[in-house]
């Protein structure tokens, strides 16, 4: 792509990028800013919801819809319902009515020249393919997670429930029909594959080749109480429920409770919709070695 790639205008539907200071590492952003400054237009349609949280900043719920610039993208938030993460029902209604919304915004927007839509949910792959169809152009499936397996691997699903073979049946279905479908891991390749993709790329994330900073380096680990020759692990990202974070828990007491294993350290960083469970577990009973950062 050179710098001469102008005129090009790209309609992105992301249901849960994170608003200025929201926290969370948005890979996406970073994308699609470089593709502004190569020239192209972008326009993204999500929800202010922070999906760490499940709900909105109280300046975004004032209006059902607010266009803001981020890094030279236009950001077209709309409404959806919040609270996601209290039941099944809760995150359905959310998905759904951000379908809703975010379908009626894009339907308005200048037409693109293609479309990217990035799941999960299904419900947003499920937009992508109608503004395909609206503005008879190419769109792009992405699969961030692959539904509905990885809910079924985490128990919000069974896999011989009806509503698992709808999913599989439309994941399946947005596969064979996408123009391209674009994966972040290695590991998803083979597996969009096998629900029918034909042409399948990777794009991982974007990696900031920052120098360390050996001041801030010792003073974080003087703060924390940690030797500066100590190993140290750090977690960085969501705390939520299919992370299986609790594992991590696990196995840092298993390592500094042995006493011929030498001694690590373990630095959690994040939030998200467990996090809350796991500060309970360890004020119950605390970890030796292992940091959660407020």
């Amino acid at each position: 792509m050179s710098a001469d790639s102008s005129q090009v205008r790209l309609l992105v539907l992301y249901q849960h990028a994170p608003t200025p200071g929201a926290p969370g590492i948005y890979r996406h952003r970073t994308l699609l800013a470089e593709l502004v400054r190569r020239g192209w237009d972008v326009d993204l349609v999500s929800s202010p919801i922070n999906y760490m949280h499940g709900t909105a900043p109280a300046e975004y719920r004032r209006s059902m819809y607010r266009r803001e610039q981020i890094e030279g993208i236009t950001h077209h938030w709309v409404r959806a319902t919040g609270d996601v993460h209290r039941n099944m029902k809760r995150r359905a209604l959310n998905y759904s009515t951000f379908a809703a919304t975010a379908s009626l915004r894009a339907a308005t927007l200048a037409r693109p020249d293609v479309i990217w839509a990035s799941s999960p949910p299904l419900s947003v792959a499920t937009v992508g393919r109608m503004m395909a169809r609206r503005f008879r152009r190419p769109w792009i499936y992405e699969v961030r997670d692959l539904w509905p397996e990885s809910a079924a691997e985490v128990g919000l699903l069974d896999p011989s429930s009806r509503i698992y073979r709808q999913l599989h049946h439309m994941s399946c279905a947005y596969a064979t029909s996408a123009d391209g479908v674009i994966v972040p891991t290695p590991a998803l390749i083979d597996q969009v594959r096998e629900h029918g993709a034909r042409d399948v790329t990777l794009v991982t994330g974007v990696i900031d080749d920052t120098p360390p900073d050996m001041a801030d380096r010792d003073r974080v680990r003087r703060e924390l109480g940690i030797d500066s020759d100590a190993c140290v692990f750090a977690y960085v990202g969501s705390h939520g429920l299919i992370y299986g974070l609790d594992r991590l828990l696990d196995a840092t007491a298993l390592v500094n409770s042995t006493p011929d294993q030498p001694k690590v350290q373990v630095i959690m960083a994040g939030d998200g919709s467990n996090r809350s469970a796991l500060e309970s577990r360890l004020a119950a009973q605390p970890v030796p070695g292992l940091h959660m950062l407020c």
